[in-house]
């Protein structure tokens, strides 16, 4: 058996519940992970037992779980610099950040920050504030802070610049994109702003036009058969038909709430933002009309009040069914259900009906 010593469950999870019960999330910051970790940005996962964190001064921080958890405390090589975005594809990850960075690697359990090979995106003095990757077309692609968005290969040999119609060069400002079915691609940005590509990010064309009145679009995610994207003023925006059609989500999302990120399960909406806050959705029949405010564990009942700006869940490999958020001063919150009552009479420490039977509880 491959018992893993899951934080959530060890530390939080002492009352078992059924397998289909609400995510729970716990504050784990300084405590399982190398301390002084500056602020975080963006969270990765490789599908199947590695997280990879990004933030200022250049950090990058790997979470292996295996037959233990072990924290890998690393930088990208050169100029100390703003990392906005990560993702995982073709065997390596890749991040992305401020001054055009760009880096990846296969071999993020190294300490040696030359492990990370770099090259540039755009060409330009942007941030590569987004990035992501589509497995059915085995192709990158990338935003920056401005109006630019590029594809590249699997190899990451080089990037092309995708064609976007009707650009509005003075308004439009792209901040998060997300892959999804075939060769689909979408992006959000400022006041309102998403474009969709069906073409493998080689050309793009309007979901939703930029608009003064609009909030700013932070976030956005491709799963369970719909797209959604979140931002400022509390806005959560849901199309179950890939960017045709838009439904806009109210409480308990305030209109004063800031959502930084957002992330799709296999049968529910995770949205992170300012303050700590956490909003989920398992009302996927009706485009997430329904929302739970949930509250955050602490490991040190420290209350959870930094900014969380990025989120990601695993649904496939050995951690499927765990989320990771990340956020402000290092902030790191794991999420997940609380596992059933063992029910093996030769071995109780398998989470019983779990859905993953890598997961396991530690019993002494």
């Amino acid at each position: 058996m491959n018992k893993i010593f899951l934080a959530v469950i060890q530390m939080t999870f002492g009352v078992a519940l059924t397998a289909q019960a609400a995510l729970e999330f716990t504050n784990v910051t300084g405590v399982l992970m190398p301390t002084n970790i500056s602020t975080l940005n963006a969270v990765a996962y490789d599908g199947n037992d590695t997280f990879v964190m990004v933030g200022e001064n250049s950090t990058i921080l790997a979470a292996k779980f295996t037959s233990s958890l072990t924290w890998i405390s690393n930088s990208v090589p050169g100029p100390v610099t703003s990392l906005k975005s990560t993702t995982y594809g073709a065997g390596r990850f890749a991040v992305g950040g401020a001054n055009d960075s760009f880096f990846s690697s296969t071999n993020v359990y190294s300490t040696n920050p030359n492990t990370w090979v770099g090259t540039n995106v755009f060409g330009l003095s942007v941030s590569v504030q987004g990035l992501t990757y589509n497995p059915n077309i085995n192709r990158f692609a990338a935003v920056s802070s401005f109006v630019n968005v590029s594809s590249a290969d699997s190899n990451l040999t080089s990037w092309s610049p995708g064609t976007i119609s009707g650009l509005n060069f003075f308004q439009e400002r792209f901040r998060g994109i997300a892959s999804g079915p075939t060769s689909f691609f979408a992006l959000c940005g400022l006041l309102g702003d998403i474009r969709t590509s069906f073409t493998g990010a080689d050309s793009w064309s309007v979901s939703r036009a930029v608009d003064i009145s609009e909030p700013d679009l932070f976030g956005i995610a491709v799963g369970a058969g719909r797209l959604i994207s979140v931002g400022s003023r509390g806005r959560v925006m849901i199309s179950p038909n890939y960017g045709v059609g838009w439904s806009f989500i109210g409480a308990p999302i305030d209109t004063n709430h800031i959502n930084n990120a957002v992330a799709v399960t296999d049968n529910e909406f995770i949205v992170v933002g300012d303050g700590g806050r956490i909003f989920t959705s398992a009302d996927l029949d009706y485009n997430g009309s329904s929302w739970t405010s949930n509250a955050v564990l602490s490991v040190s009942n420290v209350a959870v009040t930094a900014n969380l700006r990025g989120v990601a869940f695993a649904t496939t490999g050995i951690m499927k069914g765990v989320a990771v958020i990340v956020g402000d001063n290092g902030a790191i919150i794991l999420g997940g259900t609380r596992p059933a009552i063992p029910t093996n009479p030769t071995n109780q420490v398998v989470c019983s009906a779990s859905g993953n039977t890598n997961l396991s509880v530690n019993l002494d």
